[in-house]
């Protein structure tokens, strides 16, 4: 059963922009798992009637997922905490992204910047890491030179902006999409 939504051209648009994104880029190593029916968070003010999930196979390639909500806001998750401390070789006390941002307006061709640029290699992760801890805080960062449409994008993300000077902090770079 598809929820239902008020925007439901919109979604059948960007589901079908991000099938051609995928497929324009000749990935043999990267799928797309999409969930027209995602399971309703008790805690989130919104539901997610799309969650399409970018999944290389390599582990040492970032994993993305894009949420798109009821009210046609998008959202993005970069990478899993998981994924971050298993590449670290640290222990990993949350569930969670390595950062991103809730749904919300974004345009189409932000959207298809960032993954661009995730599948580029062009975003990594600072990650916090603390000796007893395992896993602190983590936020997504630009690697490649910084245009000013990226920078704008990154303003929406978490932990981006406070990461950047973070001590105790290791930079986690990520393989091209294949």
């Amino acid at each position: 059963m598809v929820p239902a939504t008020k925007y439901p051209e919109k979604l059948e648009v960007l589901t079908n922009e991000l099938r051609r994104w995928i497929v324009s880029k000749q990935f043999n190593q990267v799928s797309l798992q999409e969930d027209t029916d995602p399971a309703r968070d008790p805690q989130d003010d919104y539901s997610l009637i799309y969650i399409g999930k970018f999944v290389p196979e390599s582990p040492r390639a970032a994993t993305l997922e894009v949420h798109v909500s009821d009210a046609g806001g998008i959202g993005i998750g970069f990478d899993t905490r998981e994924g971050i401390a298993r590449r670290l070789a640290v222990k990993n006390r949350r569930q969670g992204f390595g950062d991103g941002f809730e749904p919300q307006l974004l345009d189409r061709a932000d959207l298809f910047l960032l993954l661009d640029l995730v599948s580029a290699g062009q975003v990594g992760i600072r990650a916090r890491i603390i000796p007893w801890y395992g896993l602190g805080q983590t936020g997504a960062i630009l690697l490649a030179e910084k245009n000013t449409a990226a920078v704008t994008l990154f303003k929406r993300f978490y932990f981006s902006a406070s990461m950047s000077r973070a001590s105790l902090a290791k930079t986690l770079q990520f393989e091209p999409w294949r």
